[in-house]
């Protein structure tokens, strides 16, 4: 018998279950002094795009692809006045739900007696319809299912039996976006009350993929919830004009998730690009502050960022010199505004900006800003170019100014450096001047015409000085300022605790060798220690957890060329590669190990030499991401043997021609190489075809007495000799971490050969 009217339905109790999710969250900052760390201070960045790299191809991927699954245990009879749970299982696809939504087909007398939801592999539950329809029959027919869709128009509440085409749900099936797709499905038929039966005739899902992502809030901060335990890669899309700095360019986090875990901390730092400013400075011979048609550029003209304001050239602001053209640039800006200026030489004036000006609020924020400073000389005088004194009359524009220095100095100052005026170029003119200021003796300058220091009695007060000198200013001095002694601070030094035993990159002689024979890098460590340049170290492998490597080493730019996977790490034999890596960048000033040559480099694992390799994998391993690696350590070639004649394979010779001349976007990369350990046994570099390319810098050993070592080959090849083992005293190093490696230790002191003198060359 029909019912009349619809019952009301019950509440229906879902199935228990419980399945245990996790989560992983983290942060979006800036980076504002670009260190990897998250400081005080650091804010967040909202808007940024956070994502679970599914396929793992460092890309985000929005749609990866499509599926349709469909029921593979239907029909099924409904249970009248119970609950009827139809299964399909899910596996092998890849990505995240991005869009789903399911398709039935069902034969029921009476709809509102009908309640039922979806349940995923996760345990995500959602109702798509509970007591609708009334006493109409079926949902969907045959040839036209009822389709539930979060993007369609009318709601299925709204909706009337057989309910053919597409209806909202009751709940939504956004709830399942960002999840795994893989595992079981249940469809859930509650039948309310009884009399009326009816059969799950069929279900289906059709489901988009694509990869989970999520947008950082106001404060930076972002969270993945109701993950299913596994394996997950967490990128972020960098956004243009940034640079990542957390983890290390290009990298990512790879994460195990078990389950009901909580991670945090999973944190992304960013740092803006730096940009530059560039411009011309010419010769305006007409003084009308605009470049005109014929009027050439100034080299050698200093151009600088007045950070100050003081319309100086001070230390540690940005400065560069003008090209043969009167062009400049200032490379390395970080974003801001800036103020642009020009030291003016003795002879000249400035006409544009105005006479002493400079260029303000110049942004370098987000790419180059090109701005333009023209100088120009006084309209009377010839349109030449400055003389040879230039550099040094620069220097004297500084050194006069004696707002460089303290009130103290000048009192103290006994020594003055003087310049004479053309018209007082006379040694009775400089006793007459000697005499009026009391100056006590007047030595030639000898480095520079017509310029004397003068001495005076240590009683005399320079600020007295000062003033006479001022006033005898310009008929008898041209130019004055004191002589200030000025302590040099040590240049930078590495904290490591066994930099001490790297001779090769400071010798004292702790070794038992001469004094500065050294790479002599701690000038240069000063101001640059390998940013921006990566290194790949082709070798048997790369140990890179090892502390001393980890910082410095980037896993997008590696690969294993011997057994063809993206992981460099050595067999348990293998201890050479990661020798070698220490040698050329080991991280420096971290307090732990050693430092290497270039202790801010890029560190590339690119694996080839554990066993035999073929003329293909070597081509393979020596163009390996070309345009981003810069330097291409080989510490290995053909038997040292001096009987042993070996040249590269045909394609790899053609693989070091299109690197050195293509590679870097047409700039070429270098290719650096061991020359060879034969010379005891008479061998040559001659006779080793990869160190004697022209495309490659072959590479000597020297010992720590700067002495050719007692094994490094001879041959016209060999481009540098640098520091390696010899004499008693090895190279202090990475070893491969624990038993395994040179020393049992992490670190040796016992690593050489022309392998050691390679990096500190590639560093």
């Amino acid at each position: 018998m029909r019912r009349q009217s619809p019952t009301r339905p019950a509440i229906i109790e879902p199935i228990e279950r419980r399945v245990l999710l996790a989560s992983i969250s983290g942060a979006v900052y800036h980076d504002l002094d670009a260190d990897g760390t998250r400081d005080a201070g650091e804010v967040g960045l909202p808007g940024w795009t956070v994502f679970l790299d599914a396929n793992n191809n460092a890309a985000f991927d929005a749609n990866i692809s499509n599926a349709s699954l469909n029921s593979t245990d239907t029909p099924r009879n409904i249970i009248d006045g119970g609950t009827t749970v139809s299964t399909l299982s899910v596996s092998g696809l890849v990505g995240s739900i991005t869009d789903l939504n399911i398709r039935l087909y069902i034969t029921h007398t009476w709809d509102a007696d009908l309640q039922v939801n979806l349940i995923g592999p996760n345990g995500t539950r959602v109702t798509l319809f509970a007591a609708v329809g009334g006493s109409g029959d079926n949902f969907g027919s045959p040839t036209t299912p009822t389709t539930l869709d979060d993007e369609a128009l009318v709601s299925i509440n709204s909706g009337s039996a057989p309910f053919t085409g597409e209806f909202r749900p009751s709940g939504g099936l956004s709830s399942f976006d960002g999840l795994d797709p893989n595992g079981n499905w249940s469809l859930e038929v509650v039948d309310i009350t009884t009399p009326d039966a009816g059969i799950l005739q069929s279900w289906s899902l059709d489901v988009a993929l694509g990869e989970a992502s999520r947008l950082s809030d106001s404060a930076g901060n972002y969270q993945f919830v109701n993950l299913p335990a596994g394996e997950y890669t967490v990128r972020q899309t960098v956004q243009t004009n940034w640079q990542q700095t957390c983890p290390s360019a290009g990298g990512a986090h790879a994460l195990t998730l078990l389950a009901e875990d909580q991670l945090s901390g999973i944190d992304f730092g960013n740092a803006p690009l730096p940009g530059q400013i560039s411009g011309t400075v010419f010769n305006d011979y007409n003084g009308n502050g605009i470049r005109d048609a014929g009027e050439p550029g100034l080299s050698s003209w200093s151009v600088f960022l007045d950070l100050n304001n003081n319309r100086l050239l001070d230390q540690g602001e940005p400065w560069t010199t003008t090209d043969a053209s009167g062009l400049y640039t200032i490379g390395n800006v970080a974003p801001g505004d800036y103020r642009v200026a020009q030291v003016v030489p003795p002879g000249w004036q400035q006409t544009y900006p105005g006479s002493g000006g400079t260029i303000g609020g110049a942004p370098a924020a987000l790419g180059a800003k090109s701005v333009a400073a023209t100088p120009a000389r006084k309209s009377q005088a010839p349109s030449r170019s400055p003389g040879p004194r230039q550099t040094f009359d620069r220097a004297v524009s500084q050194a006069a100014d004696l707002h460089h220095y303290t009130a103290r100095q000048i009192r103290a100052a006994t020594n003055w450096v003087i310049g004479l005026p053309r018209r007082a170029r006379s040694l009775a003119a400089l006793k007459s001047l000697a005499r009026s200021i009391g100056a006590v003796e007047a030595m030639p300058a000898r480095v520079v015409q017509d310029v004397y220091v003068l001495s005076f009695s240590s009683r005399r007060s320079g600020t007295a000085i000062a003033r006479r000198l001022s006033a005898a200013r310009p008929a008898a001095v041209s130019f004055f300022y004191p002589l200030i002694p000025r302590l040099k601070p040590n240049r930078y030094l590495p904290n490591d605790p066994l930099f001490s035993l790297q001779w090769h990159l400071r010798n004292t002689g702790q070794s038992g060798g001469s004094p500065g024979a050294d790479a002599n890098l701690a000038g240069a460590w000063d101001n640059y220690q390998g940013e921006g340049v990566a290194i790949g170290i082709v070798d048997d492998g790369l140990e890179y957890t090892h502390g001393d490597l980890l910082p410095n080493y980037v896993p997008a730019l590696s690969y294993d060329y011997f057994s063809g996977d993206a992981n460099p790490a050595p067999s348990l034999s293998d201890f050479h590669g990661t020798a070698v890596a220490g040698v050329a960048a080991a991280r420096g000033s971290n307090a732990l190990g050693v430092s290497g040559a270039a202790p801010r480099a890029a560190l590339a694992g690119i694996r080839l030499t554990s066993g035999a390799t073929t003329d293909a994998q070597e081509a393979a391993a020596l163009t390996h991401l070309i345009d981003t690696i810069d330097v291409f350590n080989s510490s290995w070639g053909p038997a040292d043997d001096g009987r042993t004649l070996e040249a590269p394979g045909p394609l790899t010779q053609a693989a070091i021609q299109s690197g050195a001349i293509n590679g870097r976007g047409g700039r070429g990369v270098v290719y650096v190489w061991a020359a060879g350990n034969g010379r005891t046994s008479s061998d040559n570099a001659n006779y080793d075809g990869y160190a004697n390319s022209r495309y490659v810098i072959a590479v000597s050993a020297i010992d720590h007495n700067g002495v050719q070592a007692s094994y490094s080959e001879p041959g016209a090849p060999i481009l540098v000799a640098a520091y390696s083992s010899g004499a008693g005293a090895g190279i202090t190093t990475t070893d491969r971490i624990g038993s395994p490696g040179y020393s049992g230790s992490d670190y040796t002191s016992s690593f050489g050969g022309t392998s050691a003198a390679a990096p500190l060359v590639s560093g």
